[in-house]
Formats: C-alpha cells, sequence, structure tokens
C-alpha cells in the first residue's frame, strides 16, 4: 500500500465500481447510526474540487459485527486522498483500490462509536454521474451539480454507498462568494468573504437520507424562492426555480410554484402526511443526462423540460407529470426509501402511478391518462413483448444490474399494473394503505412485502396472488372481444378472449371495461360499457346478451388493461373510416396505440397505418392525441419501417397532409404540432427545403413559426442529405443560437454530413461517453451519424460493428442504452445487414476469448438482443409488404 498522499488516476483493471446486495446486507448489520460532516471547496476554473469528511458510526459487537469488521469499507471513487484518520490514529497508507476504502480492523472499536476522517480531492465527472461541472459557451458561467442514483454519491466523498444505511448530512461548502450554492437542507449561515473571494455557506442538518438522494448545485445558476403554505404544516415551505443565467428568461417560477402548491395539498391527503422536509428547490442543470432526479429538497432537471418556444397542452402536461412525479417520490423514496435495488421498480412505478392520479384529480389536467397510454404503456408493451422482457419485481444482484432493467417495464407497465391495482382497491383502501404504509416506515427502510402488506390491512384485501400474477411473471396477454350474433341482429354470447402473448405461460385476472361501440345521431358514434373482472382463455360479459349487434368493441376503455388489445375487422374499418366520431378522448388514443402495436407485430401493413395517418390524423379534434401519435410513430414509420420509395411517398403525403391542415387553422397548440409534423415528415432533400423556407419566412405560412429545435432538425436533416447550402445556414444559426444546444447541433450535423471523411471523424470518437467532451455531446454526434438514405456510405461500419460495440460494456450503463437508441439499426438503411451484424456482435459477447465481465456482458447482450427484435420487426413487415 503506497503512502501519503496517496493518487489513483486509473484503479487497476480488475478493480469493480460496484457493491453487491450480499455484501450490502452485511454491512447494513454491522454499521448504524451513520453522520458525515462533510466539507467541500470548490474555485472557479479549476479541474478538481476538494473535501474533507467526518464519517461517524456505530459497528455492532457479536462475533458476526467482528467479522464484519474485518472488511468494513467506505465507498470512494476519488483521485487523491491526503489525509486519513480512524479514531484519531492517523493511517499512513490506505487500503484503497480508487473504489473501496478498506478500514483497518485493528483500529475498529466494536459496538461502539468510531470516527473516520478523511481529506480528499477529485476531478469532475464527464459521463453526466457523480459531480458534473460545465462552462455555458455563451457567457462562461460554471455550473457544478451532482447526479448519485443508484450508486454514484461516493464520487462526491467516502461513503456508506447503499440505501439502507441512512446518515444524517451537515454540509459546508466553500465556493466564490458570488455564486448560488443550494443543497438537501436550508442554508443556515454564510461566512465573510475570504481573500480569495470565496465564502462559507453551511446547512442545516439532514435527517436521516440514503446517500444516492444527496445533492449539491454550486455556480452562477439564478432564480428564486416564493413561501408555500399547506394544510398540515405551521410554518410556510420556501420553494424555488433556479436556471444558469443564460437560459433565465425562459424560468416560469409562478408555474412551478402552483405545482408544487398542488402536489403538496393532494398527496398530503394521499399518504395521510403533510411535505416531510423544510424547503424544496427545483433546479435546471445544464447537460443534465437522465430526465430528473428525486433528490431531497432539491430536485434536478434537464433543461429540455425548459419551454423556450411557445409550449403544446401536451407538453406542459409533460412538465406537470415530471414535477408531479419527482415531488412523489419525497414520500415514497425518499422519506421511505427501499431497502435493496431490487424495489426500484416499485420506487418508479408508484411514483409515475400517483403523478397521474395528482394530475387528474389534483391539478388541471383531466386528460392527462391519454399520455400515460402512449407514452408509457406503450413503451412497456415494446419493453415486454420483447426476448429481454422480464419481471416488474425482479431480483438486483449488484449495482451495476440496477440500471439494467430501468426501463418501459419498470415506469410503464408497473404504473399500469399499480393503476389496475388502485382501481380493485378504491380510492379509500389505497389511501388507508398508504397512510398505514407511512406510518409504519417514515425516514426508514421498506420492502415490497412491506408495502403490500401495509395495503392489505388498509384496504382488507389479500394481495398474495395479485403479486404473483403480476409482479412475479414476465410478457404481455391480448385480449379480444368475441360476438356470436342472433338471426335477429343481437348479441347472443359475447366474451373476451386472452392469450399469452410472449414472456411467461400465464393468463392475469383482470378488471376490464368493455366500449361497445354503437351508431348515433349525425354519423356519430355512442359508447356503452361494460365492466368486468375476467380470468382465464374466456371471460362471458352476460350483461351485454340481446343487446343490438355493436359497429366495433373495444376491450379498454379507461385503459384499464395491461396488455395488448386485438381489434376485429369491423372494428377496424370503423376506426379507418371516422375515428374522430367516437366521443371518447382517451379511448380514441387506447386505438391509435392498438392499431401501432398490431404494425409492430406484422399484423397491420404498415402502409395501411400511414394511410391512417394521412385521413384520420387530421381530424382529430384534440391536439394532445395528434401530437402523442405524430410524436411517437411518425419517425419509426418513417425512418425504420418503410423501404426507399415507400418512405419519400408517404413523408411527402404527410407534410403535405400538414400544410393543407394548418391552412385550415386552429388553436395554437394545434397550429404548433403540425408545424413539428412539417419536420418530422421531411424525408427528401425537396420537403426539408420547402420546411427551412417556411422556417425562415420565404415560403411563410399563416399563424406557422418553427422553433428553435425544429430549425436545427431541419439544418441537421439537411445535411445529411449534402445540401450545398447546408454550411452556410449552419454558419448563421449558430449567431441566431449561440448556445449549448446549437453546439450539439453543429456536432450532429457534422456527423450526418454524406462524406467519407465526416463518418470516419465521427466513428473515432463515438464509443467513449467523453470522445466530444461530455456524455452528452458525444449523444449528440451519435445521433447524426445514421440516416436510411446513406446505406452505401454506411456498410463499411456496419462490418466494424461486431467488434466496435463491446467497447460499450465498460462504459456507462446510461450511455450505452443512449448509444443504441441514437444510432439505431433500424436507422442504416438495411435491416437485413444489420440483423448479420447484430448476431455477430451477440456472438463476440459470449465468446470467451474476449474476456468481457460477466455484468458487462449482460448489459450488451440486452442491449444486443433488443436491437435484434426491432430488425425482426422490421424485416417482418418488409415481408409483409411484399405478400
Amino acid at each position: 500500500m503506497a503512502s501519503m498522499p496517496l493518487t489513483i488516476e486509473t484503479p487497476a483493471p480488475d478493480a469493480r465500481d460496484l457493491l453487491t446486495q450480499e455484501e450490502a446486507h452485511a454491512r447494513a448489520a454491522a454499521v448504524s447510526a451513520v453522520r458525515y460532516d462533510l466539507a467541500v471547496q470548490f474555485a472557479a476554473n479549476a479541474a478538481t474540487f476538494r473535501g474533507a469528511i467526518g464519517v461517524e458510526f456505530t459497528l455492532a459487537a457479536g462475533a458476526a459485527a467482528t467479522a464484519a469488521a474485518r472488511g468494513v469499507f467506505l465507498c470512494f471513487r476519488g483521485r487523491t486522498i491526503h489525509a486519513m484518520r480512524l479514531n484519531g490514529v492517523a493511517i499512513a497508507a490506505p487500503d484503497w483500490n480508487g473504489y473501496r476504502l478498506v478500514l483497518p480492523a485493528a483500529g475498529l472499536k466494536l459496538g461502539a462509536v468510531n470516527r473516520l476522517e478523511v481529506e480528499y480531492e477529485n476531478a469532475y465527472d464527464t459521463g453526466g454521474d457523480g459531480v458534473f461541472r460545465f462552462i455555458d459557451p455563451e457567457d462562461n458561467g460554471e455550473y457544478v451539480y451532482t447526479n448519485f442514483e443508484p450508486y454514484e454519491s461516493h464520487r462526491m466523498a467516502p461513503l456508506f454507498d447503499q440505501p439502507d444505511i441512512k446518515g444524517r448530512l451537515s454540509l459546508r461548502v466553500l465556493a466564490p462568494a458570488d455564486w448560488t450554492v443550494l443543497a438537501n437542507g436550508g442554508e443556515a449561515g454564510v461566512s465573510a468573504v475570504e481573500p480569495d473571494g470565496r465564502s462559507w455557506r453551511t446547512f442545516i442538518e439532514t435527517p436521516p437520507l440514503s446517500s444516492y438522494l444527496y445533492c449539491l448545485a454550486v455556480g452562477t445558476f439564478v432564480g428564486r424562492r416564493s413561501e408555500v403554505r399547506i394544510p398540515g404544516r405551521a410554518e410556510a415551505i420556501p420553494v424555488g426555480l433556479w436556471s444558469r443565467r443564460t437560459l433565465a428568461t425562459f424560468v416560469e417560477h409562478d408555474r412551478f410554484v402552483r405545482l408544487t402548491e398542488q402536489a403538496f395539498a393532494f398527496y398530503a391527503d394521499l399518504f395521510g402526511r403533510a411535505y416531510p422536509f423544510d424547503k424544496l428547490d427545483h433546479i435546471y442543470c445544464p447537460e443534465f443526462s437522465t430526465g430528473a432526479m428525486e433528490n431531497v429538497g432539491l430536485i434536478t432537471y434537464n433543461e429540455g423540460y425548459m419551454f423556450r418556444s411557445a409550449p403544446t397542452p401536451s407538453d406542459v402536461t409533460d412538465l406537470a407529470e415530471v414535477v408531479f412525479h419527482e415531488i412523489a417520490h419525497m414520500w415514497f423514496g425518499d422519506l421511505v426509501t427501499m431497502r435493496w435495488w431490487n424495489d426500484l421498480w416499485l420506487n418508479e412505478s408508484f411514483a409515475t402511478y400517483v403523478s397521474y392520479l395528482c394530475l387528474t384529480e389534483g391539478s388541471d389536467f383531466p386528460g392527462a391518462w391519454r399520455e400515460f397510454n402512449v407514452q408509457l404503456k406503450r413503451w412497456a408493451l415494446a419493453e415486454d413483448d420483447a426476448p429481454t422482457t422480464h419481471p416488474i419485481a425482479g431480483l438486483v444482484a449488484d449495482t451495476d444490474q440496477t440500471f439494467l432493467n430501468f426501463d418501459g417495464i419498470t415506469y410503464g407497465k408497473g404504473g399500469a399494473v399499480l393503476k389496475q391495482l388502485g382501481a380493485r382497491l378504491g380510492r379509500a383502501g389505497l389511501s388507508a394503505g398508504l397512510h398505514t404504509y407511512f406510518e409504519r416506515h417514515a425516514y426508514g427502510n421498506a420492502t415490497l412485502d412491506d408495502f403490500l402488506a401495509a395495503l392489505e390491512a388498509g384496504s382488507g384485501v389479500p394481495l398474495g396472488d395479485w403479486s404473483n400474477q403480476w409482479l412475479r411473471t414476465s410478457g404481455p396477454n391480448r385480449f379480444a372481444v368475441a360476438i356470436s350474433p342472433t338471426p335477429g341482429g343481437r348479441i347472443a354470447r359475447l366474451s373476451v378472449n386472452q392469450e399469452v402473448v410472449s414472456g411467461d405461460p400465464i393468463l392475469r385476472e383482470h378488471l376490464i371495461r368493455i366500449a361497445l361501440l354503437r351508431p348515433a345521431a349525425n354519423g356519430g358514434v355512442a359508447i356503452e360499457a361494460h365492466e368486468a373482472l375476467i380470468s382465464g382463455a374466456q371471460s362471458d360479459i352476460p350483461a351485454a346478451v340481446g343487446s343490438p349487434l355493436p359497429i366495433g368493441a373495444v376491450p379498454n376503455l379507461d385503459d384499464l388493461a395491461v396488455g395488448k388489445v386485438a381489434l376485429d375487422d369491423a372494428t377496424l374499418r370503423l376506426v379507418e373510416e371516422r375515428l374522430e366520431a367516437i366521443p371518447d378522448g382517451l379511448l380514441r388514443q387506447v386505438i391509435w396505440t392498438a392499431i401501432w402495436e398490431l404494425v409492430r407485430d406484422g399484423r397491420y401493413p404498415v402502409a395501411r397505418y400511414a394511410a391512417l395517418l394521412v385521413d384520420r390524423l387530421p381530424e382529430e379534434p384534440e391536439s394532445t392525441i395528434v401530437q402523442q401519435i405524430a410524436e411517437s410513430t411518425i419517425s419509426p414509420l418513417l425512418m425504420r419501417y418503410l423501404p426507399d420509395g415507400e418512405r419519400e411517398r408517404w413523408g411527402s403525403r404527410l407534410v403535405d397532409v400538414a400544410r393543407r391542415r394548418l391552412a385550415r387553422g386552429g388553436d395554437e397548440g394545434m397550429r404548433i404540432i403540425w408545424s413539428r409534423i412539417l419536420v418530422l415528415a421531411a424525408v427528401t432533400p425537396r420537403d426539408v427545403e420547402e420546411g427551412w423556407q417556411v422556417a425562415t419566412g420565404e415560403t411563410p405560412l399563416d399563424g406557422v413559426e418553427i422553433d428553435q429545435d425544429h430549425r436545427w432538425a431541419l439544418l441537421v436533416r439537411g445535411a445529411s442529405f449534402g445540401s450545398p447550402q447546408s454550411a452556410a445556414r449552419l454558419r448563421a444559426e449558430t449567431l441566431r443560437d449561440p448556445s449549448d444546444r446549437g453546439q450539439r447541433a453543429l456536432i450532429s450535423a457534422a456527423v450526418a454530413t454524406p462524406e467519407v471523411a465526416a463518418k470516419h471523424a465521427g466513428w473515432a470518437r463515438f464509443f467513449v461517453p467523453d470522445g466530444y467532451g461530455s456524455v452528452v455531446r458525444t449523444t449528440a454526434a451519435v445521433a447524426g451519424f445514421a440516416w436510411p438514405w446513406q446505406r452505401e456510405l454506411l456498410t463499411p461500419y456496419l462490418r466494424q460493428l461486431p467488434e466496435a460495440l463491446l467497447a460499450l460494456g465498460a462504459a456507462d450503463s446510461t450511455f450505452a442504452r443512449n448509444w443504441f437508441r441514437a444510432a439505431s439499426l433500424g436507422l442504416w438503411g438495411d435491416p437485413g445487414a444489420a440483423l448479420v451484424a447484430i448476431d455477430a456482435f451477440l456472438v463476440n459477447v459470449n465468446d470467451p476469448a474476449h474476456a468481457i465481465p460477466e455484468v458487462d456482458a449482460a448489459r450488451l447482450r440486452r442491449l444486443g438482443l433488443t436491437e435484434r427484435d426491432a430488425l425482426q420487426r422490421i424485416l417482418r413487415q418488409r415481408s409483409l409488404a411484399a405478400g
């Protein structure tokens, strides 16, 4: 072991930065009553930060504890340890491999309080996790923020980094006096300014928290706070909203305060407990690598949720859902935290479910379940009907596996299943169970069994069979309505048939509502509803017997069913002729989603779906539905499923439809989304050029304005076609938008250029997260690489993929997942050759000669199988079209 100071720039190849569940369980049995006293120092324009931490903890007595003490360790992914003391004794040569700091057993006190002190230094992270630093290219403003889920807080300091060792955090921060400093708790004091222009900020000690929920934001952030008063709290709660300086004009403080007030009131009633912390700040973080993060008292957001141009109603709903989702975590996840990452699904699914309850019942978004259907359930169905499907609840052996199954099943299927459960328990039973849960486990940890036990106690409904059916099995069921007619044109028998689509061979019990569609006056459609608890392969609906035959039937009114919905020929003909006549917006959304699933399954021709978009989407009266369908299906339809020639034909038809729909006028939301469709559907050089002329006002359309994001999208797409005006237009646009958003668009455009040199330059930097300086910039480059009209140019890289993709095994799991999304092989123009490449890649992953660690191989295998499934679906549609 080396002596002080000890610097580890690159840990040994055999060292792994992970924690197993077995190790965490043993450590939690030995360590308790943790307190951290952390002082962190930041300086302007510095490449590193310094820290000093005191860690107090009680080490259990007894034989088991003695054995555990021989291996008591803190997690620390740092660069340099300058000094270390254990119980007042200096440690000259720490046992540290760059990831784990093992405490010497001889210096520990069993059955007593121990104190560890470490002085250290660390570099900033570039992958979006840990302690991230960003320099704003517009004004050189400096911003530092943290992101720690699931296992990254030890990038900030030596910690017991696991959910069930909760610790109180006392924090002091030294930073330039003119910087803003935000943390989990409120600020307790500010020191005098020191000679170097920095000052110390001291923060109120937190209650016991899991370390992944600690958060710190330091830099030239600007914002303000308001005081919010809510029932159940005598004192007002400070609520703030913050951003970087160059985006301050886009910050909507009043909107966030109103949403926060609504969430506080709704959740306090649902959970039986007022907001449990002393303040709540919301902060937009530049280049934030995920959507948002529920840090206690300091929620961090991706800047994509900031409106830099006029939003649609759907955009506003999306923002409100994220805010409500993260605030729900203040109770479910933060106040009560999962014991281990096995239950991360419950953390996210529950927050998703109750956020939609809050949207529809506690706020101003009564139609939000439509967005749930297309954004989350559609995602869930895609993931659940894939070779990588898995049960909602499962085992997570180590921290590297935490995000392996962090997918549409976690968020979407889990949320849908909880919606189904909520309908069965009833609101009173659900709320009573939640009251019990928080009473039993506040400021502690809990498991799925603890949650179900509380719901059973509150509702009186046994949940063992439900849990086994829904949480511990995988794959979707499919539902179809079957009707036997009488000679007189009435229903002799109506049943709901259920079949296994994929995954485990189980037919689950469902509470569903069936919509029988009937003709109404003036060409309208009326809905007759029937509710039933179905199970097994066939369930009769006796209440429908004797009524007239319907003109259509959908077995998912109110979107309670969790699975795929089959539609018979009569229903399909009805929706192709007058879908917009169905008076229930959520049911129309359910039908759109069901038909898209038929496309993915090769049961509905892709050209027929394109015709449905052209014929019926312009007649849809609700802009939110238009937006959800357009943004979720137009790009995969044109860029993946339709072959050459058909892509261009249907793309141009959609552009023409968009122009004609815009000429009809409509509310602002409708104008915005049809303006976006002009861009989404532009897959020919002519349509891109005409779209640019609309964007610049050369050929204006009344009431149409192309926002900055879509201006950049047109320029990147133009670059992919080799437009001769691209270089000049890109230079001019950077004067209009010199922000980091513009810089990322320039990166995408450079790689999109159909030239060998441009592709070669991008390829050389693609496979490491900081290839372009940060994970977000690198992902932007990857997103510009592949276009279906560049098939010949991309062919040499398809041959390199089986080896090149192996590098993603050692990369951050989020980057690896985003890489496959950004450069999906369905975009490369040759799904058959791409399938050969992905098969060769999977062979390499499993080849012992490559010596890929199993945890990395599992991630790569999952990503490869997901990509393979997507390619097979494209090829299935091509075969269907070929007859």
